[in-house]
């Protein structure tokens, strides 16, 4: 649900153009999988099959590049090697905006967009947590479980049977939100 609540603020927001689509993929087929990669490399595991997802969806529907919130060291999963890692394999570009602010900065970038009071709702959380997750994950280590867990057949069929595609426009309430972010902001937003 928060994650609906952000896309529809920065769709209602900053979209123009064309409309936009969320996809909505079900993760836990990922889970069983899992289970067989050590503890240790699960974070990055799971990221890379995000990446992998995003890049199918992405590829499917002719987009160029895929764009993700992430900055360098903020959590183990985004250390540079862990990055060069999750990221290997990838053929579409990836543009990581926040790639070098702190966690200050990017809470300040979500004050100035208006998607702060949104993605507080939801506290940090993640199961996969490990007391000691790996800072340096080597890449052919990763590809090896992506291999071996066959995961990219796994990706397909979440894809095509367990997905479902968002017409932005036709989801958020625009009016409201452009409403209560000028109430916010104390002045008309001109769109």
């Amino acid at each position: 649900k928060i994650l609906y609540e952000v896309c529809c603020t920065l769709y209602c927001l900053y979209s123009y153009g064309r409309d936009q689509l969320l996809w909505d993929v079900e993760f836990r087929w990922i889970f069983p999988l899992m289970n067989t990669v050590p503890v240790s490399l699960r974070g990055v595991y799971l990221k890379k099959a995000m990446y992998l997802a995003a890049e199918h969806i992405a590829l499917k529907n002719n987009y160029k590049a895929l764009v993700t919130g992430e900055s360098l060291a903020q959590v183990a999963s985004q250390t540079l090697q862990n990055l060069v890692a999750t990221e290997d394999g990838v053929k579409l570009p990836i543009f990581r905006p926040l790639i070098g602010m702190d966690k200050k900065e990017s809470i300040a970038k979500s004050i100035e967009i208006g998607t702060y009071k949104v993605s507080v709702k939801s506290k940090e959380f993640c199961a996969l947590a490990t007391p000691h997750p790996s800072t340096s994950v080597k890449t052919e280590t990763i590809n090896k479980y992506i291999q071996e867990t066959n995961l990219l057949d796994t990706i397909k069929t979440m894809i095509e049977n367990y997905s479902k595609t968002i017409k932005l426009s036709q989801a958020c309430e625009c009016e409201k939100i452009i409403q209560e972010r000028e109430e916010e902001i104390g002045k008309k937003i001109k769109i």
